[in-house]
């Protein structure tokens, strides 16, 4: 881009995927500008007491249900310090280190200028879905969304119904139940449990939905401060009755974890429209009928694990695409999007990790696929990658060591050590002949 003016690259949003836009924009020479609606950084893992209109939050208890090796970003590394699973203030000093770290926060200002192409990295977790259940209206007990959920604080002895059972319904009602007289649990949706004796047994197939995870949610099940019921059918003016025909008087407060509705009120609908909660994105970021080819939808994906890698790597496609080629001069779809692809040789080679680094190579082929693997070989690649790959577990391990453990057992590893070593050698004479 020698002697041509740096492209002008809009990013709307600094949560997860807003923060390695910016910086991925910088790596290819290109100049962002961030358009952040609040005052802080950090999107939805920022905590706030107050209910904001139309921002995204987590409860005060949130906790990660990724290991921190897993959601961090390639090229830098969660402290080792900090928790296996994080809790939300962790998350989001992370978030703030990667910023001042990457001296990202001074391109997060309200300009008005003119761009030549447009990051939208918004969370999709801010609008509030709210189903239409017969006699919701009449409810007298106070009702809300898990987005407008903060902590256990109010509901102490009251008859809690929490409806849908997924991870922010289940968070909600393993933390309520200490506290509140009785809770039941409206299955509209039962993911990834399948234990019939505890009524949490899904009427689909497995994978058919995406997973929920708890540690708790069986235990307050098997001592009764969870009851699970079937599917709302209707309220009543004090209370509400279920599909299969029971019912629960004296209901005092409801709150609804049912998901949300996401859209891009800023867009014009001719760029992209949402229906029924679902948008039509060439490789899950691209506007198939934006001509310009300057507009890219950033995270808008549900992963099984973290988004912060995912919206990395989808940033790593789009802005070399942008630098390399006149956004304004129309260069064909098929053309630009081709080789944003080529963008994603990032990740390691097997033959020639296998040749120069087997120790590396063992470690990548036996260990957990972190983000570090992107940047081993190809564009963009770091060196230190491969360090980080190989203090993965020191650095998993590290936050539980709060004390010297020296009872020494016997050492019957060499035959483990022997054996992997061996299917090593023979993986990479597949891979190499």
């Amino acid at each position: 881009m020698d002697g041509m003016a740096k492209t002008k690259l809009l990013v709307i949003g600094a949560g997860a995927s807003g923060l390695t836009a910016i910086k991925c924009c910088l790596d290819e020479g290109l100049e962002p500008v961030c358009f952040e609606r609040s005052s802080y950084v950090g999107g939805l893992w920022h905590y706030t007491d107050e209910v904001e209109e139309g921002q995204a939050c987590v409860m005060k208890s949130t906790v990660a249900n990724t290991s921190k090796e897993m959601m961090c970003y390639s090229d830098f590394p969660i402290p080792s310090e900090f928790a296996m699973y994080m809790r939300n203030t962790k998350v989001d000093c992370y978030l703030n280190m990667y910023a001042d770290n990457l001296k990202l926060k001074e391109y997060i200002q309200l300009n008005r200028e003119t761009y030549d192409a447009v990051l939208v990295c918004s969370c999709h977790h801010s609008d509030k879905n709210i189903p239409d259940f017969p006699g919701l209206d009449k409810c007298m007990g106070s009702i809300i969304h898990t987005r407008d959920y903060k902590d256990f604080h109010e509901y102490e002895d009251r008859r809690v119904l929490v409806i849908r059972i997924g991870n922010l319904g289940v968070d909600v009602a393993t933390e309520l139940c200490k506290v509140s007289s009785k809770l039941r649990m409206a299955v509209i949706l039962v993911i990834c449990v399948d234990h019939e004796k505890y009524s949490l047994q899904p009427n689909f197939p497995p994978f058919s939905a995406a997973q929920t995870f708890s540690d708790d949610l069986a235990n307050r099940v098997a001592t009764g401060s969870v009851i699970v019921k079937a599917n709302v059918s209707r309220f009543t003016e004090n209370g509400v009755v279920f599909e299969d025909g029971t019912g629960v008087d004296a209901i005092d407060n409801v709150v609804m974890a049912t998901r949300y509705s996401f859209g891009f009120p800023f867009l014009d609908r001719s760029i992209i429209e949402v229906k029924e909660n679902r948008i039509n994105l060439f490789k899950y970021m691209f506007p198939p009928d934006d001509d310009h080819h300057t507009l890219a939808i950033i995270g808008c994906v549900k992963p099984v694990g973290a988004i912060l890698p995912i919206s990395e790597m989808q940033c790593r496609q789009n802005e070399p695409t942008w630098s390399r080629y006149d956004v304004g001069g129309h260069p064909g779809q098929t053309g630009v999007h081709s080789s944003a692809l080529q963008c994603v040789s990032d990740t390691y080679n097997n033959k020639k990790l296998c040749l120069t680094d087997p120790r590396l190579a063992l470690d990548v082929f036996f260990g957990p696929t972190t983000p570090y693997q992107y940047l081993l070989h190809g564009p963009g690649a770091w060196k230190s990658a491969s360090e980080c790959i190989r203090t993965q577990w020191e650095r998993t391990y590290k936050p539980l060591k709060t004390r010297p453990c020296n009872l020494k057992q016997a050492d019957g590893s060499g035959a483990m050590k022997c054996l992997v070593v061996l299917i090593v050698a023979l993986l990479a004479y597949f891979f190499i002949f």
